[in-house]
């Protein structure tokens, strides 16, 4: 939801947004639910929001390769460690391809960043870390906690509740005990 939204709201602000699934689970209506909120249509924001599924981890590396000839302003990956890339990277021996392969991805942004000034919004699945005290953590391992300037984690408590919280991990100038909450609605985060 939170991609989604930061995607429209930019597009509604004129900026040229890249938006790429990996889930499967695009959902075009929430796209237009968030833009009539906003005070616009889907339709009229055709020029300047781009909405694509990427396939697999190469889809997504082709995309971004992409952003050298037709750069934006804004690139949003929903979900940047998907099910297919563990999937195409599977087991503990391929860790490292995988984490070099994320690196990869991570540098094509960065490039993008640098020489067209294009920002970049990365949503991640988290996984458990067995300690004494319960511990969630990016699936991007530190490739994704190194790679990335800011790092927030967003929470519901309870998923039949429509409230939840995010926090920093690491976002320079924001303590990381600071707490913003939000509640879901049909047409975006409040």
């Amino acid at each position: 939801m939170f991609a989604i939204q930061a995607s429209v709201r930019a597009a509604v602000e004129g900026w040229k947004v890249l938006f790429v699934e990996t889930e499967g689970s695009l959902n075009t209506k929430l796209f237009e639910s968030i833009a009539n909120r906003f005070g616009t249509d889907l339709k009229a924001l055709v020029d300047r929001l781009t909405i694509t599924q990427a396939i697999d981890a190469l889809d997504v590396k082709e995309i971004l390769k992409e952003l050298q000839r037709q750069p934006v302003d804004l690139v949003v990956i929903d979900s940047f460690v998907s099910h297919a890339l563990r999937a195409q990277f599977r087991g503990r021996e391929r860790l490292a391809a995988r984490q070099q392969f994320l690196n990869y991805l991570l540098d094509i942004l960065r490039r993008a960043a640098r020489v067209f000034g294009t920002a970049s919004i990365l949503t991640d699945q988290v996984i458990d870390v067995p300690s004494f005290f319960s511990e969630r953590r990016p699936a991007g391992g530190n490739v994704v906690l190194h790679g990335v300037n800011a790092l927030f984690m967003m929470m519901r408590p309870n998923k039949h509740k429509s409230e939840g919280y995010m926090w920093p991990i690491d976002v320079p100038g924001m303590a990381p005990d600071e707490k913003i909450h939000y509640e879901i609605k049909g047409d975006g985060l409040y």
